[in-house]
């Protein structure tokens, strides 16, 4: 198999730092990986799946949004959105059937220390994640509406490396 693996690291000080990424996998074996669900990731993009995933959003409230048809059918079972500070949310509807929620994942501030500067500024700590067996169904075709919410504060200025990102695991 192969793996890939897009990192963004973050550093508050003025001064470079080394650092080391390690990765882990644990896997299962036996009846332990015969009695799990093969699930197919889907990642779904506002910037369109290009190699930065970066999206430009203007001061104050916005809601950028882009359409994806659904390449597979079956059971939403897990889903969770990235987005920057002064992100809100980011939301994926099913046009297909009426505008259905499917998913919103909430941006979480400041949840510990670490997410919070010396200066009193919370960074993005957290997305809530939408999980059920299933959270709703898709058929392949749908169109999937992903909204990508932000509120900058005026005076900021655009943020032009905004994200927009939801993964969601369907059970074919």
């Amino acid at each position: 198999e192969q793996w890939n693996m897009a990192t963004a690291l973050m550093n508050w000080e003025t001064t470079s730092k080394r650092v080391e990424v390690r990765v882990r996998f644990t896997y299962a074996t036996g009846t332990d990986a015969t009695s799990r669900e093969n699930l197919s990731p889907l990642w779904l993009d506002a910037d369109g799946c290009t190699t930065d995933s970066l999206i430009r959003v203007a001061e104050g409230a916005s809601d950028t949004h882009r359409d994806i048809r659904a390449p597979i059918s079956g059971n939403v079972i897990a889903a969770a959105g990235h987005i920057h500070d002064h992100g809100v949310n980011i939301e994926l509807t099913n046009e297909s059937n009426a505008s259905e929620l499917i998913c919103n994942s909430v941006a979480r501030y400041g949840e510990t220390e670490a997410y919070r500067t010396p200066d009193g500024r919370s960074h993005v700590s957290s997305m809530s994640t939408c999980v059920g067996d299933p959270v709703e169904t898709i058929t392949s075709g749908n169109t999937l509406r992903l909204h990508t919410n932000y509120n900058v504060p005026v005076g900021h200025g655009a943020m032009e490396d905004a994200m927009g990102i939801m993964l969601v695991f369907v059970d074919p």
